[in-house]
Order: C-alpha cells, then structure tokens, then sequence
C-alpha cells in the first residue's frame, strides 16, 4: 500500500480519485510546500485560498469597515495609524482583490413590515447542469430569499425568506418555489434573532499575521 506522502487528491466531484503523486527527486524532497502553496497549484473545489498578502494593518482596516462601513477615509486612517493616502491605496486594493466585496446598508426587517423570517429546504429534481443554473439564477430573481445555500445532507439546498406575514409566504411557497423542479419542501420559521448577522470573524487570519511576521 503507498503511504500518504505518495497519494494526491485530484478533484473528480462525486468520483474523486486518488492517483499516485509524481516521485520526489532529492531537491524536491528537500524543501516540503506548505498547504496553501498546494492549493495554489492544484485548487480543490469549493475550497478558497486565504491570500497571504494580508498584512496586519490589512486586517485592521476589514475590521473597522466591518463595524462601520460608513468610516471615511480619514476617520479609517487614524484608527489603523496610517495617513490617509496610504489607507486609501489600501481599501482600493482590498476592494480590487474582492476582499471587500462590497457596501451596504442593513435594515431592520421588521421597521419595513417584512415581519415573518423562514428556512426553507428543498431537494432538486435534477442534478442537469443547465437545469440547476436556471433554478439558481430564477432562485437569485426572487427578492423574498435573502440568501441561497448549497448544502450537505439530505436536502440539496436552504434559502433564507423574509416576507410581511404568513399570507405571503404561502404565496411565496405556491406561486413561485412549488412552480420551479423542487421537492421534499420544508419550513421552519424564525421565532426569534438571537444574534443578526454580523462581521465575519477574523482571528484565524489574525493569528497566521503574526505568525508570518515572525518569520526570518
């Protein structure tokens, strides 16, 4: 049996398979790729590489825009000591580089009537590529789901709904999701938030910072 130094993952969806990795020579043996070098060569799917050019003040400003978006550029500047032309270079290259994705503004849903929040999980009829594109991008038009997963288990997928009230929601589940390739529909329905959404964490990438900077 090969030992696992000598296996290698290829990406092959439901039918992965493991083939025998290249033989080392004496250079390449010397000197081990760390993981996230492996996955730059050879990404696995779903799996995203952290970019290791995230520095320390990098992580500082993600941190500040997350709890304010509204900061100006000034105000960023000062909290992460820095002036603010080098700040603004900064924020453009992080928004270049779609670390920051994007802006906007959070609102309350129930100060905008949309009183009723539910999970909605579902199985797909088909696993045809061009059949899924369309129910995601139909799925995507629909402005009652404010999100849309992809997951493991015995459901192929979970929206997030909100809508004003019960009412609605059975039209949302009769004139629009039970019209698509769908089946196996179920609710659960929100009874209360007890922590809204909020900033993505960033310790782990905190942690690796200092770590690198401790390197010769």
């Amino acid at each position: 049996m090969l030992p696992p130094s000598a296996l290698r993952l290829l990406p092959g969806g439901v039918g992965a398979r493991i083939v025998p990795a290249r033989p080392q020579t004496h250079e390449s043996a010397s000197r081990r790729p760390g993981l996230a070098e492996l996955l730059r060569r050879d990404p696995l799917p779903g799996v995203l590489v952290v970019d290791s050019r995230l520095d320390a003040i990098d992580l500082l400003i993600l941190r500040e825009l997350q709890q304010d978006g509204r900061l100006s550029i000034v105000d960023l500047a000062q909290r992460v000591g820095l002036s603010p032309s080098p700040c603004l270079r900064r924020v453009r290259h992080l928004e270049e580089r779609r670390v920051i994705a994007g802006y906007r503004a959070l609102l309350d849903p129930q100060a905008i009537g949309l009183g009723l929040q539910a999970f909605v999980s579902f199985r797909v009829e088909s696993h045809d590529r061009a059949q899924l594109e369309r129910l995601r991008a139909t799925i995507a038009g629909m402005p009652e789901v404010l999100a849309s997963y992809s997951v493991s288990g015995d459901v192929d997928a979970m929206l997030h709904v909100a809508v004003p009230d019960l009412a609605a929601f059975e039209r949302f589940i009769g004139e629009k999701l039970l019209t698509l390739p769908v089946r196996d529909l179920r609710s659960s329905f929100v009874i209360a938030v007890r922590k809204p959404p909020g900033p993505l964490p960033l310790d782990h990438l905190e942690a690796a910072a200092a770590g690198g900077a401790q390197e010769p």
